[in-house]
């Protein structure tokens, strides 16, 4: 396992007091997609209760980083719903199987948007896993580059849903870290 400290001036989005005044500890360990950052106070100790909950969905669905409190991230409705869709499913989606998701993608989706109508809705969920469509890889790529928009790569790389050797996406950070709305569960 390799490690380092990575200090604030070297991070411009922990220059907030949720760092308890200091650092980061970045472990990776061999193999991909399995890192963790662990927030630490001044001193190098673990500050759990900062690091419980780092990303943060509210009630409006609005996807918060508690990294910094002033980040916010913004997508439009569908790749913000799809994103949510891999929070919810934190073992990972293999993409040719997304159509198994449609179901709880609408879901997501019409609590998401503000669109009422089935036909469009009905439309857009028959995209997302059509593979001569390529809407399921325009919606990742929009996840990606909002994450990217606000956080350095290697710290937007815990964010975004990646693949790992048995060909699903997840999101890497740790399931501890997530919290999602009650409506979501």
């Amino acid at each position: 396992m390799r490690e380092s400290l990575i200090l604030n001036s070297e991070c411009e989005f922990l220059q907030s007091n949720v760092a308890c005044g200091g650092n980061v500890r970045y472990t990776e360990e061999a193999g991909k997609n399995s890192q963790s950052v662990v927030l630490c106070d001044a001193s190098g100790e673990y500050a759990g209760a900062v690091s419980s909950c780092r990303l943060y969905v509210d009630e409006d669905f609005n996807i918060r980083l508690l990294i910094d409190e002033c980040i916010v991230i913004t997508m439009e409705p569908l790749p913000k719903a799809l994103y949510l869709l891999f929070l919810r499913h934190p073992e990972g989606i293999v993409l040719k199987k997304i159509s198994e998701y449609r179901e709880e993608l609408e879901y997501i989706y019409r609590k998401v948007s503000s669109r009422k109508n089935p036909t469009v809705i009905r439309r857009l969920m028959n995209e997302i896993p059509d593979p001569l469509n390529n809407s399921v890889h325009k919606n990742l790529s929009t996840i990606r580059m909002a994450f990217l928009e606000k956080l350095p790569s290697d710290v937007a790389e815990l964010f975004i849903p990646t693949r790992n050797h048995g060909r699903k996406k997840y999101v890497s950070l740790p399931v501890s870290c997530i919290k999602l709305p009650e409506n979501l569960h």
